[in-house]
């Protein structure tokens, strides 16, 4: 995989480099790492797509209904957002 942001060739060495971290860090706070990881490499943007990253407990919680999460780096915050049915 190759692409090119104005006058940089991306190197897939790169892109795979990137990916291994990412598992990595994922997996040293967690437990466990993403299944799959793809990185891409834009011209202002590195986007690290991450497959089967829930913890057992976000995939518990996924069992039961819907279930979104988000993080905030500085500071650090997150949030799950829970849509309930209608009564």
């Amino acid at each position: 995989m190759s692409g090119t942001s104005d006058d940089v060739a991306v190197d897939g060495a790169l892109t795979a480099a990137i990916s291994t971290a990412m598992v990595s860090l994922l997996h040293s706070y967690t437990g466990r790492g993403p299944t799959r990881a793809r990185t891409t490499i834009g011209e202002n943007v590195i986007v690290c797509v991450m497959g089967a990253a829930l913890t057992k407990g976000e995939q518990s919680l996924v069992a039961d209904g819907t279930f979104m999460s988000n993080n905030h780096i500085d500071p650090d915050l997150a949030v799950e957002v829970f849509i309930l049915e209608p009564r």
